[in-house]
């Protein structure tokens, strides 16, 4: 049965640093391995948020 389901893509936001980046994605992996294949496809660090207005009615 588990080679006839489909991947899913689940995106998700951590906070943490880039040096915590390899040990997130392992513990991410053994979460997910309980539920068939895991493959982490990518890793981005992103910048802070500014705040903004949304000044548009």
């Amino acid at each position: 049965m588990r080679g006839s389901l489909r991947m899913l893509r689940i995106v998700v936001e951590v906070g943490g640093t880039s040096e915590t980046a390899q040990g997130l994605k392992e513990k991410l992996a053994l979460v997910f391995e309980r539920y068939g294949d895991v493959k982490i496809v990518e890793i981005q660090e992103l910048e802070p948020e500014q705040l903004r207005l949304d000044l548009t009615e």
